[in-house]
């Protein structure tokens, strides 16, 4: 086993949807997208050479139905190595599509939050259309998880009512990310969180342990301080605080750009482009960086219930 690496694989920039949060700018007309073959080529190749855990993106990958059905050629070892990320908005019928959703580590379906207002604040959609999606992938045993940004807009009572909201819509697992300004998140200012989340923490050590629900809190490292305040009371609730060491982590963007940061944007820190050179010339580049990876928009500490 060689070593650990987290690859975040954009395959496409096309998507249905606007978020006002997106930190990669999708949907705004770009057609990037990386060819089916050299996906399953990276996938492999990076799976024979790393301890590898890819998280698979777009764009709404889920507008690319050609590779999620090719993928199902890919072995089982392969696939739970994967996390696909959708916005919730298809249904894919295709035999061989679905079959390989059932063996992957995990698909991530984005909410904004438990109510059709917290979602169209940020996602311009309505609910339940998302919850039917989701429930209709969980009845065919794909392993999904819910993935909640935390921002101004469902910060209040997201512990008293947006976690239990939830999981009465049968979520069983919930990764929740606090909001960053990068992409769109730009000129979204008014979605960040305060100084403090206090709040928040309180709100944590007063509910108590969640029973029902795999609950994982990930924060930036300007939170850490407050969190470990707070680490002693969570304990006793029955919630574990961790601190997350730096990854070595790359991200392939659709148009081929490699870069070290998920939420890197930024064409003049772009490593080298993956569509320009032979994939072994590619990973013998990527043997001779510095992976090592850690920034005020990287997840640094997680609280952690179930």
């Amino acid at each position: 086993m060689g070593p650990q690496l987290e690859v975040h694989l954009h395959t496409n920039r096309t998507c249905n949807l606007h978020c006002k949060h997106c930190y990669n700018d999708s949907g705004n007309g770009s057609q990037d997208v990386l060819p089916r073959e050299l996906v399953m080529e990276i996938i492999t190749a990076f799976c024979d050479r790393y301890d590898v855990e890819f998280h698979l993106e777009g764009g709404e990958i889920f507008m690319y139905p050609e590779l999620l059905e090719r993928m199902n050629a890919l072995s089982d070892s392969v696939l739970q190595c994967i996390t696909i990320t959708t916005n919730g908005t298809f249904r894919l019928e295709h035999p061989n599509a679905l079959s390989m959703l059932t063996r992957i580590g995990a698909l991530r379906i984005s909410v904004e939050g438990h109510t059709d207002s917290q979602q169209q604040a940020v996602r311009g959609i309505g609910l339940a259309s998302v919850l039917d999606t989701a429930a209709y992938y969980q009845r065919l045993g794909v392993p999904v998880v819910w993935r909640v940004t935390l921002h101004s807009a469902n910060y209040d009572r997201f512990v008293e009512e947006t976690i239990p909201g939830l999981t009465a819509h049968g979520c069983r697992a919930i990764q929740v990310y606090e909001f960053q300004q990068v992409g769109r998140g730009l000129s979204g200012g008014w979605l960040a969180l305060g100084e403090s989340i206090g709040a928040l923490l309180t709100a944590l050590e007063t509910r108590g342990a969640f029973s029902d629900v795999d609950v994982r809190m990930m924060f930036p490292r300007k939170r850490t301080p407050e969190i470990l305040a707070h680490q002693e009371a969570l304990n006793r609730k029955g919630f574990c605080v961790q601190t997350i060491a730096p990854e070595r982590s790359i991200s392939i963007h659709a148009d081929g750009g490699v870069y070290r940061c998920p939420w890197d944007n930024d064409k003049n820190r772009c490593m080298f482009n993956i569509k320009e050179l032979d994939l072994e010339r590619a990973l013998e580049q990527l043997e001779r960086e510095n992976l090592m990876h850690t920034c005020e928009h990287c997840s640094a500490i997680r609280i952690v219930c179930g």
